[in-house]
């Protein structure tokens, strides 16, 4: 579906044109785009996706912080989004970013945020962006870090947000500037897509490990015991006598039904 927009071509549409051209950070795409609503006839309708309309005005939004941010010349405390070369300058409060770090919980992800950082080199180096020399290195760098986090010796600084963070800072302080070229063509939104996927597969397969000893110890108990008889119930009522491995036995079944289902589950998250 899309959003059916009248254009007039009137001296308030010009006039905000006009000022939003004027931004020197303008790229190409943003003044045409501009231009192709100004330009557009008297009394004409056009059809503008929904997606166009938001790209017109995150723009906006967007040159209007770059313009700001220049004229405050002020350095943030840090990088990434926040920060020096960041979007915003100034430094970020504390407090914000206590709030918005997520290193606390997302921690626990660290060697599957390696294992898809060492993948990420290998495939980025495939395709020319990386030397096999730089691939060597980050490999190897990705390998310290798992160490120390495997040694419970790797430290937390703050500014690191997220494990993803943490871990590109200790390869940088490990290997120079090159670390950073691993993040080339990334987004941590991948990152966390992959980190989350790998990990809800690994824990999938340790809750399917714990339910088959379960399952298992269940079932030799109940063969153990399959002439210890006790009163059936319903409606909280004693009701005919049943086998207690019966009774056992039929929870277990239940529990057979949540493994088939968290097993469908793993190639899904896989």
């Amino acid at each position: 579906s899309s959003f059916i927009i009248k254009l007039r071509r009137d001296s308030d549409v010009s006039t905000h044109a006009t000022k939003a051209s004027s931004f020197t950070r303008c790229n190409v795409q943003h003044i045409n785009f501009v231009l192709a609503i100004v330009t557009t006839q008297p009394s004409v309708h056009t059809q503008l996706p929904v997606n166009n309309i938001y790209l017109f005005l995150v723009s906006l939004l967007i040159l209007y912080s770059n313009t700001m941010a220049e004229k405050s010349g002020v350095a943030g405390s840090r990088g990434g989004l926040f920060g020096a070369g960041g979007r915003f300058k100034g430094g970020t409060d504390p407090i914000m970013e206590k709030f918005n770090e997520s290193i606390n919980f997302d921690k626990r992800m660290w060697a599957q945020d390696l294992r898809g950082s060492v993948a990420y080199a290998k495939a980025i180096e495939k395709v020319g962006i990386l030397t096999a020399e730089e691939s060597s290195t980050i490999v190897t760098g990705l390998e310290k870090v798992h160490a120390e986090w495997a040694s419970d010796s790797f430290v937390l600084k703050p500014g690191d947000e997220d494990i993803h963070t943490a871990n590109e800072r200790r390869l940088t302080e490990i290997i120079g500037p090159l670390g950073g070229k691993l993040h080339t063509g990334r987004s941590r939104n991948d990152q966390v897509a992959t980190d989350t996927r790998l990990w809800i597969v690994e824990a999938e397969r340790d809750i399917l490990k714990d339910m088959a000893t379960l399952l298992h110890a269940a079932s030799e108990f109940s063969r153990e015991h399959i002439d210890v008889l006790m009163a059936g119930y319903t409606h909280l009522q004693p009701a005919q006598p049943i086998r207690f491995a019966h009774w056992l036995m039929s929870h277990m079944a239940a529990l057979m039904r949540d493994a088939e289902r968290l097993k469908e589950l793993i190639p899904r998250a896989n």
